[in-house]
């Protein structure tokens, strides 16, 4: 991975595009930027879930910009000021369609340098995913995908109330993990939970029209979904139209990995594989 950059800036934006308002951080380097990463963050987060700082290193906002990207994390419809998840953005190509609109709009006039690269968690996958298939996204030139797979753990029920779906062993964490989330939690929009049912439906479709390299990152203790041999292959075999399809299965972590001890080891290796990109 490249060396670091000075220290960079985590800042507050607003990403417009028409009516729609988006809202997110953004950091830069202090030098033309390799590239720009668009983080998506899951369900029940906001942007700030890229910006964590229970341990030092861990924001990736923070780690990629000093490493020499641009990174702009987004808060979906419905999060953190964002525009309302019902007004028209209530399916997930909706959403897709909302965020690539304000994304090409932020970024139209700024230097992405070799391009853009999608970073997204869990629910975000999807919407990620939905615009990438669709080539939304100007300059694209890579996905990095964790937690979001394309078959639920048989006798998975989608009411998102299981702490150990979520999170997986409390020790993954860092202490004091669960009273610091104040500005990382959300209350998720209901459609945005009723919309995760048709997952299995859509992703196929979705995976055969993705052509740009990609990267999907399972934590050891993933609760949500197949994980094992057979559903990483499967969904290696869906992908076929990417150019590459890396699937990693990242050792001491749970479902949210970008919140756990083992996150900056996490972020490196994503990190790793961009600059394999840019």
């Amino acid at each position: 991975m490249t060396g670091s950059t000075p220290m960079s800036r985590v800042e507050r934006v607003d990403l417009s595009s028409g009516d729609i308002r988006l809202t997110g951080l953004f950091a830069s380097p202090t030098t033309s930027p390799r590239a720009t990463i668009v983080a998506v963050h899951g369900l029940g987060m906001t942007a700030r879930y890229f910006d964590y700082r229970a341990l030092a290193g861990q924001s990736f906002l923070e780690f990629a910009s000093e490493s020499g990207y641009n990174v702009v994390s987004v808060n979906r419809p419905g999060y953190g000021g964002s525009s309302s998840f019902s007004d028209g953005m209530s399916t997930i190509e909706m959403q897709a369609d909302a965020l690539a609109s304000c994304v090409n709009s932020f970024l139209e006039h700024r230097d992405v340098g070799a391009g853009v690269i999608m970073m997204a968690h869990s629910f975000g996958c999807k919407v990620a995913l939905s615009l990438s298939s669709r080539s939304l996204l100007r300059d694209l030139i890579g996905i990095e995908l964790s937690s979001c797979g394309y078959r639920y753990e048989p006798g998975v029920r989608l009411d998102f109330s299981s702490h150990y779906r979520n999170w997986g062993p409390l020790r993954l964490y860092p202490p004091g993990t669960f009273l610091t989330l104040k500005d990382i939690l959300a209350t998720p929009p209901e459609q945005e939970i009723a919309e995760a049912a048709r997952w299995t439906q859509i992703f196929p479709t979705l995976a055969k029209n993705i052509r740009v390299p990609i990267r999907l990152t399972f934590g050891e203790y993933e609760g949500w979904w197949r994980h094992d041999k057979d559903a990483l292959l499967e969904i290696q075999e869906l992908l076929d139209s990417s150019p590459m399809v890396a699937v990693e299965q990242h050792p001491d972590a749970g479902h949210n990995i970008g919140l756990g001890i083992s996150a900056h080891e996490y972020h490196l290796k994503a990190l790793n594989f961009f600059d394999t990109l840019s």
